[in-house]
């Protein structure tokens, strides 16, 4: 299991996964209930880092069935604070605040501050989420009080900066007070070797470019935690709050997306800088055609697709004459042109691309 940690921490989820399963094994042979238990929840959370929230919430709450009977009430209380964050990406916002009550009565119980207050940290969080930034703010602070007495640097920083990420929301006199909570918290982070944490705070500096308007800085940073470096996979691939900040993030934005462009799921509709939505429902190879520019624009930004791979996207695997092809990819461009993509929809010397330097928002199934 002490192996599986230090891989879980590195983010190598596939060799911590592994090793905690075989250490799970190792301890039901053993009949070390404790050991076993610690280890199922160990597991729950490869899979919440990965994203497998179905898979999540099993081992957590086999974790706690066990940890109850056991009595252990400091280890169940991490676990429901785990859980917690779970249900919160479930969408399920009154079952992510039942399980971070039970998770505070439970490390209260023990006395362990340092641990309650992480778990306070997860009820402002689960507020933020949900649209409440007031009551975000106070848990929040009363986390970071509870923290003062301990010295524990990275749940520190993460704290203030989902606080600033809060008053960010709150907008007004509070900007000022976020960008203190998020600049002291970026310092902290930077004084650890600690790259998701550093790549975390960085991210939740999202809030604070809305709350000043700077909207394509908000894209970028989103673009960021969907890119992955060239030692590490993406952020939203490996945390749980980085892809709720980010699911967050799109959705604010696309109450007021300004000069970026937007993209519907499944490309369904667009909506070009400045302009009205415009659907593509019934323009299927101009979707097809849509996705394939979006695509490449996420993954090369700067780099065009020259026609036959845009024929391909929109038809794929039809075989017609050149000059029909051409035609066909010509027309579906002016039709993306004239939905709002005139200005952005560009021609290259490799091909056509959407401008780089504008920026792209793409919505989920949910937005």
């Amino acid at each position: 299991r002490e192996m599986g940690v230090v891989h879980h921490r590195a983010r190598r989820l596939d060799e911590a996964a592994r090793c905690y399963t075989e250490a799970a094994e190792v301890h039901r042979r053993a009949e070390d209930a404790r050991s076993e238990a610690i280890t199922t929840a160990n597991l729950g959370a490869v899979e919440h880092d990965r994203g497998v929230l179905d898979a999540a919430e099993a081992h957590y709450r086999a974790a706690i069935t066990r940890l109850e009977l056991l009595g252990d009430r400091r280890v169940e209380g991490i676990t429901w604070s785990n859980l917690s964050l779970v249900r919160l990406a479930l969408g399920d916002v009154a079952g992510a605040q039942q399980a971070v009550g039970r998770a505070r009565a439970h490390l209260d119980a023990t006395g362990d501050d340092r641990l309650l207050a992480i778990a306070t940290s997860n009820l402002g969080w689960i507020g933020l989420m949900d649209g409440r930034p007031r009551d975000a703010q106070r848990h929040l602070t009363e986390a970071l009080d509870t923290l003062a007495p301990h010295t524990d640097v990275r749940a520190e920083a993460l704290v203030l900066a989902r606080r600033g990420a809060a008053r960010a929301r709150l907008g007004g006199p509070y900007v000022a007070q976020a960008q203190a909570d998020l600049d002291r918290a970026e310092r902290m982070a930077g004084g650890t070797s600690d790259r998701l944490l550093i790549r975390t705070v960085a991210l939740l500096r999202a809030y604070l470019d809305l709350a000043r308007g700077e909207g394509s800085e908000t894209v970028r940073r989103i673009e960021d935690a969907r890119r992955a470096e060239p030692d590490q996979p993406a952020l939203v691939a490996i945390a749980d709050d980085a892809r709720g900040a980010v699911k967050h993030l799109e959705a604010l934005l696309l109450e007021d997306p300004g000069r970026a462009v937007c993209v519907g799921p499944e490309q369904a509709w667009v909506r070009g800088p400045h302009q009205e939505a415009a659907s593509l429902e019934r323009k299927v190879p101009a979707r097809r055609v849509l996705s394939a520019l979006v695509k490449a624009r996420q993954t090369r930004p700067g780099v065009g697709l020259d026609l036959d791979a845009l024929f391909e996207a929109g038809w794929p695997g039809e075989s017609i004459r050149p000059d029909s092809m051409r035609n066909r990819v010509h027309v579906t461009l002016n039709q993306l042109r004239g939905v709002g993509l005139r200005e952005v929809l560009l021609r290259g010397d490799d091909g056509y691309l959407l401008d780089p330097d504008v920026p792209l928002l793409v919505a989920d199934d949910g937005a």
